[in-house]
Order: structure tokens, then C-alpha cells, then sequence
């Protein structure tokens, strides 16, 4: 049997969103399970204390990735 990779999307996402945020504010749109969880907001702060982070949960994500 063959290895399976795993990717993640959060610390890769994370990654991103910092990258591409100089000022340190960050919008994070995820799914109502992601946002209450708080794993971009974890992740995002584990890499950059001082960020400011502010999410909104989508509802609507989760069916739109169904139809795909």
C-alpha cells in the first residue's frame, strides 16, 4: 500500500493571509464550524501575535461546495 499525503488548507491558509496583510488586519471567511472553532484565528496568531483578525462565517460555503 501506497503512502496518502495529507494537505491541510488551515496553516497554509494562515500563511496567506499574513503574507499578504502587511498592516496585520486579516478578514477570514470560513464556514460556521470553522469560525467557531477558531482555527485560522489560532493559526494566524501562533505566526503573528499582533494580528488583527476578524471572521464572518458563510453559511452558504458549505452548500456551494457540495454542488461542486
Amino acid at each position: 500500500m501506497r503512502p496518502i499525503g495529507i494537505v491541510g488548507v488551515i496553516e497554509p491558509g494562515a500563511d496567506a493571509a499574513i503574507n499578504a496583510a502587511p498592516s496585520g488586519r486579516i478578514a477570514v471567511i470560513a464556514t460556521e464550524g470553522t469560525v467557531r472553532g477558531g482555527a485560522y484565528v489560532r493559526a494566524i496568531h501562533a505566526r503573528s501575535p499582533k494580528a488583527i483578525v476578524t471572521q464572518q462565517a458563510c453559511p452558504l460555503f458549505v452548500a456551494l461546495a457540495k454542488k461542486v
